[in-house]
């Protein structure tokens, strides 16, 4: 079956005009106000945004340089670099040109000139210390959706026709791991058929997983925002997941003793392979050989 990608590319480059829009009327409050963390958050999330939504449909230009800007951005909110006339400076030019890079990338066409420009001078501004100007005060408090609380339970679930609507399971992990660290990484293969009633154009996997990192839940969410319709997706803190799973076992839910163990992919993939073959050896046992067939005599 060919996919059809044209109506999502087109629903993600009318989101990320949005979201440059939101980027730059953010960046126009901080040259107002340098201390403003919503500002500084809401023109970071823009930008994650963006990148994020060029990564699942392969924009590699926009991709590339939302991840220099983005790098910055992120050296602001984590108190590295202080919001100063000559970084903001930098991040509004910066903005401009993502508009031409967007504009291209729409069209098919090659990345614009003075792109690389733009990306050395977003590296050189990260590189460039700590200078002298008003911080931003980092956000208040460890509260659940906050940066402090930096450890977090998600579970992807893709429906079945998340591939024939062009969009890939493993660009959105590779999203994750770009926060930060994932680990206890389990795939659900409870939906997962033989391998004679596999199709291909199915997605039968699940995936729990651990995500630790400076990472709001806010910025996980965004992950997921191209593919809410396609996914169920639950996203909560390491402690508030631990809680809930020992609510579960209190309330007569299964416990750990009775949960099948947690194989890597390897083992698993080797289990299923042994499986197949004592399938298939099981068959060929049952099918009798042609000798044992009786031969019919034919008399003239």
């Amino acid at each position: 079956m060919k996919i059809d990608l044209a109506q999502f590319r087109a629903a993600f480059f009318e989101e990320a005009i949005e979201h440059q829009a939101a980027l730059e009327s953010g960046l126009l409050a901080l040259e107002r106000e340098p201390a403003d963390r919503e500002a500084l958050d809401r023109v970071f999330r823009a930008a994650h945004s963006i990148k994020g939504g060029s990564g699942t449909f392969g924009l590699t230009d926009v991709a590339r340089f939302t991840h220099v800007l983005e790098a910055l951005l992120d050296r602001l909110r984590g108190g590295q670099l202080q919001v100063t006339p000559a970084v903001t400076e930098v991040l509004l030019r910066a903005t401009d040109m993502l508009r031409e890079v967007l504009a291209a990338a729409r069209a098919g066409a090659p990345a614009p000139e003075g792109m690389e420009a733009m990306m050395a001078a977003l590296a050189e501004a990260q590189q460039a210390g700590a200078p002298t100007g008003p911080a931003v005060a980092p956000a208040a408090g460890p509260v659940a959706g906050d940066r402090a609380a930096s450890s977090w339970r998600v579970s992807l679930v893709p429906h079945v026709d998340l591939l024939q609507r062009g969009q890939d399971p493993l660009l959105l992990l590779r999203e994750l791991e770009a926060l930060g660290t994932l680990s206890e990484v389990v795939p659900d293969l409870t939906a997962l058929p033989a391998l004679a009633h596999l199709d291909p154009e199915r997605c039968y996997l699940g995936w729990s997983l651990r995500l630790t990192g400076e990472v709001s839940e806010a910025q996980v969410r965004e992950v997921f925002q191209f593919v809410e319709d396609t996914c169920d997706v639950t996203v909560a803190p390491v402690a508030a997941a631990t809680q809930a799973a020992k609510d579960g076992r209190a309330g007569g839910r299964p416990g750990a003793a009775s949960r099948p163990p947690r194989w890597s992919a390897g083992r698993l993939i080797a289990a299923r392979a042994t499986a197949a073959r004592a399938t298939a050896g099981r068959a060929a046992a049952l099918k009798p050989a042609r000798s044992a067939w009786p031969r019919r005599r034919w008399t003239s």
